[in-house]
């Protein structure tokens, strides 16, 4: 094949005028490049400041923004910028029985699919220790400890049942990664304990359960019904200032803390707010005081019930999201609507049936795949003609039979939903990464 030949020609001279120029402009900028760096070395150098301070430029200043740890709810993650922030603390917001520990154990199983052995989660415990089964069933793998084995294999012998075969005794040992659990006797050690979890950076996700249960050692040393001073926003604010210089710090290698910290935060009912509709809603004080650090907050509220078509019996309840606060990437107002159906109990859960999922009569928890569909609609990904929904291959009539399409397929295919997912980002302008 002939070459080519490039003419390379040559350089015009610049005018001497015009380098003289360049290097008036460029002689100011360099005094003030010296300068700035003999502060920053200052500053860093100094034995006052070494180790508690830290000054840099800008552009060698970077930011784990763009790594995020999304809820598995398309709609949520999309208004949260991809998920929630990775080195930043959050909150998940409402009222009891909102489905709060449902959204954020659903977070940590999203985590546990994006890291896999790799995954390591914190639980700060301040109420009652973590529901295993309930866990498992909102898609976060957590293993039964031997004791809780033995004793379900007891009670199944006793009702007639086969005891467990090795199979099952694998499934329920199973765990993908590590979880670990703080239990502690006041609020104030619990805390003590996360900072240390945050100081390691070994993980992903540190829970606090939750913010409005944490007793200060003022109340662990009285008598129930007598009054004290020191509450739980006292220990909160204290432990949000350990918790600053750790997230916004490089490490001693110079990595960034990538943990994200979820608070989650009751609503209580504020008597002196009677309505006729009974009590309105007011923030627990750990909340309260801890809303100033968090990087977004996520409230959730009931909405109307999920009736069966049917049975006519209630099936569940629309959960309505409003993020409250909003940072990096995302910003307060957004807000939406997701479908949970409710859970039936079950002793021990297996976690290849929750894998197995749940046929469209028996679904049971939030309606993930529904709720990306609507998205992907709402931004285009699917074309809506009529009743006929199209996207790439597939063509069918209603919005919820693609969703069941998309789900069917999901089972010989697990990347199809992520397919959506990044369509949908993609759409929405956002940049995100999940490890």
């Amino acid at each position: 094949m002939p070459k080519v030949k490039v003419n390379k020609g040559t350089a015009p001279k610049k005018a001497k005028t015009a380098e003289k120029a360049e290097k008036a402009a460029a002689a100011p900028a360099k005094k003030g490049n010296a300068a700035i760096m003999a502060f920053i070395n200052e500053i860093n150098k100094n034995s006052h400041f070494k180790g508690v301070a830290q000054v840099q430029l800008a552009s060698e200043m970077h930011t784990n923004y763009l790594l995020r740890r999304p809820t598995g709810i398309l709609s949520v993650d999309l208004a949260l910028g991809g998920g929630f922030h990775a080195g930043g603390t959050t909150e998940v917001h409402g009222a009891e029985s909102v489905g709060k520990t449902h959204l954020v154990f659903r977070a940590a199983g999203e985590v546990q699919k994006n890291y896999g052995d790799d995954t390591n989660i914190l639980i700060l415990a301040t109420e009652m220790r973590p529901d295993k089964g309930f866990a498992r069933k909102s898609g976060f793998c957590v293993p039964y400890a031997e004791l809780e084995i033995e004793e379900y294999d007891r009670l199944r012998m006793a009702r007639g049942m086969p005891t467990f075969t090795a199979v099952e005794l694998d499934d329920l040992r199973f765990s993908i990664g590590n979880v670990v659990v703080i239990s502690a006797a006041t609020g104030d050690i619990g805390l003590d304990a996360v900072i240390k979890g945050l100081e390691s950076g070994i993980f992903q996700m540190i829970i606090e359960e939750s913010l409005g249960a944490l007793l200060t050692p003022q109340q662990d040393e009285k008598d129930t019904g007598d009054k004290t001073v020191g509450g739980t926003a006292s220990i909160i604010t204290m432990y949000q200032n350990k918790v600053y210089p750790l997230l916004i710090m490089d490490r001693a290698d110079g990595s960034l803390n990538e943990t994200t910290i979820i608070g989650v935060g009751q609503a209580r009912a504020d008597i002196g707010g009677m309505s006729r509709h009974g009590p309105s809603e007011k923030s627990s004080t750990g909340s309260f005081a801890a809303k100033h650090s968090q990087m977004s907050n996520v409230r959730l509220s009931k909405g109307q019930n999920i009736i069966h078509p049917t049975t006519k019996k209630v099936r569940g309840r629309e959960i309505h999201w409003n993020l409250t606060k909003g940072k990096a990437g995302t910003h307060d107002g957004k807000r939406g609507t997701y479908s949970y159906y409710h859970m039936t109990r079950e002793d021990p859960v297996f976690w290849s049936k929750v894998q197995q999922g749940y046929s469209a009569d028996d679904f049971q928890g939030i309606d993930t795949m529904n709720d990306a569909v609507e998205a992907a609609k709402d931004l285009g990904v699917i074309q809506v003609s009529g009743s006929w929904c199209t996207w790439h291959d597939l063509r069918v009539q209603g919005l919820d039979n693609l969703a069941v399409e998309i789900a069917t397929l999901e089972t010989e295919n697990p990347d199809i939903r992520k397919q959506l997912v990044d369509e949908c980002m993609a759409a929405s302008g956002i940049m995100v990464r999940y490890r």
